[in-house]
């Protein structure tokens, strides 16, 4: 029921390898998924940064999504350092029991032209993954 219903706080993309000096539970993800994944806590993070409404930040969000922001970048940048923001990745229609894999966000690509999100070539196995331009649905877990 979840992977057939439209959910908040969730992305779907294609993969790239992942290059680095990374561990295999890691994922890079492109800015503008990152942006919509953190949108919640960017937005908070914006409004007591800026003493101004959540409305006043949900405008400064909104043309973050246009246009490169370099303080949208860093804060996006500071929340994915957290110890509890978890991606959690599936590959339909492996919707079976193992087939969602935990990440840690390792990096946000700041190349908004760049929409794959990079993952390690090893997590690809368990959930049938490839790189022929399949999608993978990744979500943010908050275990607060």
């Amino acid at each position: 029921t979840l992977f057939s219903n439209r959910i908040n706080l969730s992305s779907r993309m294609v993969i790239t390898p992942l290059t680095g000096d990374y561990d295999i539970n890691d994922v890079v993800l492109p800015y503008n998924t990152a942006l919509e994944l953190f949108r919640p806590l960017i937005i908070s993070k914006l409004s007591t940064l800026k003493n101004i409404s959540y409305s006043e930040a949900d405008k400064i969000f909104f043309k973050a999504t246009l246009k490169f922001d370099s303080l949208v970048y860093k804060i996006a940048d500071e929340i994915r350092q957290s110890d509890n923001v978890k991606i959690l990745t599936n590959r339909n229609p492996t919707i079976n029991l193992g087939s969602m894999i935990t990440l840690r966000c390792a990096g946000i690509k700041d190349d908004m032209a760049d929409l794959t999100a990079s993952v390690h070539n090893l997590i690809l196995a368990p959930v049938g993954g490839d790189y022929d331009g399949g999608k993978f649905l990744f979500f943010i877990y908050l275990g607060y």
